[in-house]
């Protein structure tokens, strides 16, 4: 699949001749290849288990698959954003194994990546605002900076609007963050209980996600009897999904992941 989109036009300071219609513009078109590929799972279920179980298994089953097709869906589409080329490493280090013990995601880092991103022209994706994806381990991290916790000690009153008492940071800085356990964790340092985490900052067109119509989810279910001679006495079902999604970067500058050290 080709995805196309706008990055930029070259920015106009020549004055207009009066009655003279300038030259058109050569604007610069994104455009970001990816192949769409198919996920799905299925279990098998038996005639006794529909006949004696309690609980209603389709009805419980299709929420579990539904879920599953969303997560996996969410877990492909983390591999490719996480291929971006444009990466901070908490130190100052290049590579991630330079990411030590004790080097968390703070306010520094917030700042830094708002700027980055500005000094890019990457444009905001969410409320006029940049997005942050964060592991809930780096979140918590992030009430452990005192200027955070300044921040949001005077961000409003005592009420459940309060980040302090909403338990997540929401917006600071320009940046709205969604917090999601799918955040990647990379492989421990050595020490003990340790992990590298990403947490990603993006802007619009960052990365890019089919819409693949053509192949639409489904949640598929096969009942008892309607397998022909491999259910020859009519004994098994099946449940499963099936999904199809492609993903890519759409421009490294409006990507920017951040490795940091969580415990």
């Amino acid at each position: 699949a080709l995805m196309a989109f706008p990055v930029s036009a070259a920015t106009q300071t020549t004055v207009l001749t009066e009655g003279t219609p300038p030259s058109a513009l050569n604007p610069t078109v994104g455009e970001t290849i990816v192949s769409v590929a198919q996920l799905g799972a299925y279990i098998l279920g038996s005639d006794k288990l529909m006949a004696q179980g309690i609980d209603p298994q389709l009805t419980n089953w299709a929420e579990v698959f539904s879920e599953l097709m969303r997560d996996s869906r969410d877990q492909y589409i983390r591999g490719f954003v996480n291929t971006g080329t444009n990466v901070n490493y908490e130190g100052g280090g290049t590579v991630r194994s330079s990411v030590s013990s004790g080097l968390s995601l703070g306010w520094t880092d917030l700042r830094t990546a708002r700027k980055t991103l500005k000094a890019a022209d990457a444009p905001p994706i969410v409320n006029g605002k940049y997005a942050a994806i964060i592991h809930p381990r780096v979140m918590s991290q992030l009430f452990g900076d005192s200027t955070v916790l300044n921040a949001l000690q005077y961000a409003g009153p005592r009420t459940t609007d309060n980040p302090l008492f909403a338990g997540a940071v929401t917006e600071l800085l320009g940046i709205q963050f969604f917090e999601t356990s799918n955040a990647s964790t990379f492989s421990g340092l050595g020490q003990s209980a340790s992990f590298v985490e990403a947490t990603l900052f993006v802007g619009k067109n960052g990365y890019v996600v089919t819409d693949a119509d053509e192949l639409t989810s489904q949640i598929i279910f096969h009942d008892i009897g309607s397998s022909g001679v491999t259910d020859p006495l009519n004994q098994v079902w099946s449940l499963g999904f099936k999904t199809a999604v492609g993903a890519g970067i759409g421009d490294q500058n409006r990507v920017l992941r951040v490795e940091s050290w969580s415990s």
